[in-house]
């Protein structure tokens, strides 16, 4: 069955390699023939763009020329002007006219006889000629608009030049002249398509500020058509064209490409049947052994009565992957041991190789042993060997890895939780002692000895420092009550991580998830944290956003508050920083020191629960370690995430994320006040 499987397999990869390479030959001949009609396109393009800049550098050139006419005579007439204007333009049949005027009023044009109605005309009177006559007096520069309708009929393109005209006379060297030079739309680009025209194309050409089409089909634009841009001192175009017919979606050699391929895929089909055909008959009854023993799940080999291996499976060939070669057929277990010892195989023989040589070799040839066995890898395998009636061993070899790590694992969690308990007994024993010790000194509070000095004050009722003997009272008492209270609310927390430990693990904590601006927990953090933290040297400083999140309130500030205890239980020197900013859809909140840090060696396992950075800091910093795991499950449970980044000796920096609410509009917080918003509340239970 294996071996008509692999047979099997072998067509399917044939037939899968020829449809593949087919598929790659027909595409490759299909990008070939697009990218060569895309280049001859583009060079279409390039060709016409080209025709397209010289076409209006010709009608830049006759404005400057006929500019410098009238630069030279200011009070050109309007023979004069006509003989210039012949002179540079009546070789071309687009030209319809070329006028001067003067502050924006017709004074000369050409011809005349058809366009002698502009005379006198300002063309501030014509509302579509307004951004071309500023344009061109603003610049100075030759400035080329339209097309738009003409008062002398048609559409076409102004060519508009603005210039002063030099004078002695003081009234003519401020007026402002423009030389304007007009050509009909169409016969433009009809005598530049005809120079530059190709068979198959369609070409249109729009303006590049707004992609307007000035010339040809627009729906060529649809077409996924080439375009080549071209700049102008006035303007700027796209040259865009696509083929008639459209692109090609197949190579035009297509058939012929699977004809080729389906032959040669027949061909290999064919000696393929006929060499499996005979290797079949001849190995049929090795490959129903071989199937049987692949079969197994564990490593399987067989050693004859000299010891040489004459049989094994895969499983026993990836379980020695260190010297899978050395496993050939002929080769003896003393060999095959003593190559893998030579490679590192046996971490367990360093350093008494030949002791371990004897033992495994004695345990072997007994033939009635069962051992474990730890590879190079880290894997660990059962090894059972039996002696077979010929005199031959066979052994199997079964992956015992997942049960020694989950043996181990939970051993490591029972030392875990064995610590916990201890650490959990050793905090909550210390506040509660304290607590009690108070309590009972508050209770005798006759028998101290400035209660008896105030007594004996009181009955002589002369001693002036009874005042003083009473506020020295007074200040026991309070100090007392403090420290009691102090201890009492440090037990209340341990008991509230408990708590919620066990609400968390029971699958029962309930959040109360609501529309929450984010400045309200970083200051009510910033309330409780300040006055301690400054007091012991740290500079605290906090920084927020406007943005809102979906969050439970409490537990929000319960985050920040086990992440904040932690920087100050390992900050000596330096800054605490808390702060909040938008990533994305969430809000990062990060809370930075510059404390001992955490080394890497327990960086994996910082989140875990009953796990503390070491025993020593424990001690020293207190705590049960539950804090980091149970803000990590309530981040989590809220949608977001945590973690952390640290340098030992350097600080650390935690981090968690919290879903940003779908109120919090898109504002920047540098120059946007967060406003307040009233959103629904939801409940949920986990």
């Amino acid at each position: 069955m294996l071996y008509r499987k692999l047979e099997l397999g072998l067509y399917g990869i044939v037939v899968a390699v020829s449809v593949a390479v087919g598929v790659m030959s027909e595409r490759f001949d299909y990008r070939l023939q697009t990218q060569t009609l895309a280049a001859e396109i583009a060079d279409k393009n390039q060709y016409f763009a080209l025709r397209l800049e010289a076409a209006i550098s010709q009608l830049v050139a006759w404005a400057n020329g006929i500019a410098a006419a009238v630069a030279l005579k200011p009070d050109i007439n309007q023979s004069e002007f006509g003989a210039a204007a012949a002179r540079l333009g009546e070789d071309t049949a687009t030209l319809l006219n070329i006028a001067l005027t003067t502050d924006n009023v017709v004074r000369r044009v050409f011809p005349l006889e058809r366009n002698s109605a502009l005379l006198g005309t300002n063309l501030r009177d014509l509302p579509d000629h307004a951004d071309g006559i500023e344009t061109a007096n603003f610049t100075g520069k030759p400035t080329l608009v339209g097309p738009f309708d003409l008062m002398q009929g048609g559409r076409g393109f102004i060519m508009r030049l603005a210039f002063s005209a030099g004078s002695s006379d003081e009234q003519l060297s401020k007026r402002r002249e423009m030389i304007s030079i007009v050509v009909d739309s169409d016969r433009f680009f009809d005598v530049i398509d005809r120079e530059a025209a190709a068979a198959g194309f369609n070409t249109v050409v729009s303006r590049g500020e707004d992609g307007a089409a000035i010339y040809g089909d627009p729906s060529v634009l649809n077409e996924q058509p080439i375009i080549n841009n071209l700049k102008t001192p006035s303007s700027s175009w796209q040259v865009a064209s696509a083929p008639i017919s459209g692109w090609p979606s197949f190579s035009s050699r297509a058939p012929m490409i699977a004809g080729m391929i389906l032959l040669r895929m027949f061909v290999v089909l064919g000696v393929l049947w006929f060499i499996f055909r005979l290797l079949r008959k001849q190995r049929q009854a090795e490959d129903q052994l071989a199937a049987a023993i692949e079969a197994l799940d564990d490593g399987f080999a067989l050693f004859d009565a000299e010891d040489k291996l004459t049989l094994w499976n895969r499983r026993y060939h990836e379980l020695y992957k260190t010297s899978e070669d050395l496993l050939v057929r002929g080769a003896t277990f003393e060999e095959i041991i003593r190559g893998g010892l030579a490679r590192g195989q046996y971490p367990d023989a360093t350093g008494q190789e030949d002791a371990w040589i004897r033992k495994r070799l004695a345990s072997h040839l007994l033939g009635e042993s069962v051992i474990e066995q730890q590879l190079d890898n880290g894997r660990w395998i059962r090894v059972a060997e039996r002696r077979t009636r010929d005199g031959g061993i066979v052994g199997f070899r079964v992956d015992i890895t997942e049960l020694k790590l989950a043996t181990e694992a939970a051993q490591a969690a029972e030392r875990a939780k064995s610590n916990f308990i201890s650490v959990l007994s050793h905090e909550l024993r210390t506040p509660l002692t304290i607590v009690i010790g108070y309590t009972d000194l508050m209770t005798s509070i006759g028998y101290l000895p400035a209660v008896g000095d105030l007594r004996k004050s009181l009955a002589l009722g002369t001693d002036p420092y009874a005042d003083r003997q009473l506020d020295r009272l007074i200040s026991t008492i309070e100090d007392m009550a403090s420290k009691a209270q102090q201890s009492a609310k440090h037990l209340l927390s341990l008991i509230n991580d408990l708590l919620d430990f066990s609400k968390l693990e029971a699958g029962k904590m309930r959040f109360d998830i609501t529309d929450l601006e984010v400045a309200k927990p970083l200051h009510e953090v910033e309330n409780l944290f300040r006055d301690s933290i400054e007091a012991k040297g740290l500079k605290f400083e906090v920084a927020g956003t406007a943005a809102r999140v979906w969050a439970d309130p409490i537990r929000l500030r319960q985050i920040l508050t086990n992440l904040l205890s932690n920087a100050v239980k390992f900050t000596e020197t330096g800054t605490i920083r808390v702060e909040a900013s938008c990533e994305g859809d969430k809000v990062l909140f990060q809370v930075h020191d510059t404390g001992c840090g955490i080394s890497d060696d327990i960086a994996g396992k910082i989140f875990g629960l009953f796990e503390q950075a070491d025993s020593s800091s424990t001690r020293r910093a207190g705590g049960t370690g539950l804090g980091l795991a149970i803000s990590k499950n309530l981040v989590e449970l809220m949608g977001g995430g945590i973690g952390f980044e640290s340098t030992p000796q350097s600080g650390s920096t935690f981090w968690f994320t919290v879903p940003m609410s779908s109120l919090t509009a898109t504002v920047r917080v540098a120059d946007t006040q967060a406003q307040p918003v009233r959103g629904d509340r939801r409940v949920a239970e986990y």
